[in-house]
């Protein structure tokens, strides 16, 4: 199923942009791409919000977005500038970081956003919850699980 099959995709690139231009420092750097899932674009937008307001104006130029995208079936958030990140496919997340209060502070927030993508249907934002079918791990809401 494509996420973006019922959502106008002219509206979904529109908000990506605008994310872009607002937070132009998080997005700027080299990135595998950044496909960011019409139901999960507020809880990526509280947070960019969330380290922009961590992150002093001299230091930005160090944080970045590597990559933004769907991965077993919840949100995940690579950055450069803060903690490594290494996920062991099926097992967990380790992160391995200089352990300043900043690097620990970002790290909870993407923690977080992540945790909770996995109760928000990634098509359209609705309460959702994990599903398999067929080998592919999405978050949905019953109706778009329905429709798969």
């Amino acid at each position: 199923m494509n996420s973006k099959s019922d959502i106008n995709s002219e509206i979904v690139d529109a908000r990506v942009q605008a994310l872009k231009q607002r937070f132009a420092y998080q997005f700027s750097g080299p990135n595998s791409g950044h496909d960011i899932e019409p139901g999960w674009f507020d809880l990526v937008e509280q947070t960019c919000v969330a380290v922009d307001l961590l992150i002093p104006a001299s230091q930005r130029e160090n944080f970045y977005w590597r990559q933004i995208k769907q991965k077993f079936g919840g949100l995940r958030m690579y950055y450069s500038g803060g903690p490594l990140r290494v996920d062991l496919i099926g097992v967990a997340s380790i992160s391995i970081d200089s352990g300043s209060d900043r690097s620990d502070a970002i790290r909870e927030i993407v923690s977080r956003a992540e945790a909770a993508s996995f109760e928000i249907c990634e098509v359209c934002g609705a309460v959702g919850r994990l599903r398999t079918d067929r080998g592919y791990v999405q978050t949905l809401c019953d109706r778009h699980a329905a429709a798969r």
